[in-house]
């Protein structure tokens, strides 16, 4: 069994390689949380994944909904734009409308504001609104930093 004064003396050897490791570590996580994660599905991935966002089980739905905007899935855009005309829930409206964003895809987009114009919702009209200007300032941020 090892003494307290065995462990004092290896703690100075093993303290700087643990540091390095912590450095190591934390950096690679910064990294990679600025990273823009896509991912792209086809064939059979594709298909269980708009299973997975036509699902009749809410909770399943809106999880599939948020996780197609923050993975950037834009194989599914078109879809989350037939969901957001056909859903009556705000919820999934909402989601539906987050992840059309944050993909980025410009033609969903735009027909996303063409569906809104008679949409009878007014809370999601606004959260549209401000996801815009949201994204708007955002690309605002990109081109300055560009200059």
């Amino acid at each position: 069994m090892a003494t307290s004064s065995s462990l004092s003396q290896k703690s100075p050897k093993l303290f700087f390689p643990l540091l390095i490791l912590f450095f190591v570590l934390s950096t690679n996580f910064v990294l990679q949380s600025k990273v823009n994660k896509e991912v792209h599905l086809e064939g059979k991935a594709l298909e269980n994944y708009r299973l997975g966002l036509n699902s009749d089980i809410k909770g399943i739905a809106k999880s599939y909904l948020y996780f197609a905007g923050k993975y950037k899935i834009a194989e599914v855009a078109p879809d989350l734009l037939t969901i957001f005309k056909n859903s009556s829930d705000e919820e999934i409206c909402n989601l539906a409308i987050w992840s059309i964003y944050e993909i980025g895809d410009k033609e969903c987009c735009s027909k996303l504001h063409q569906l809104l114009e008679n949409h009878p919702i007014e809370k999601i009209k606004v959260f549209c609104k401000f996801l815009k200007s949201i994204k708007d300032y955002e690309n605002e941020l990109l081109l300055s930093d560009l200059k």
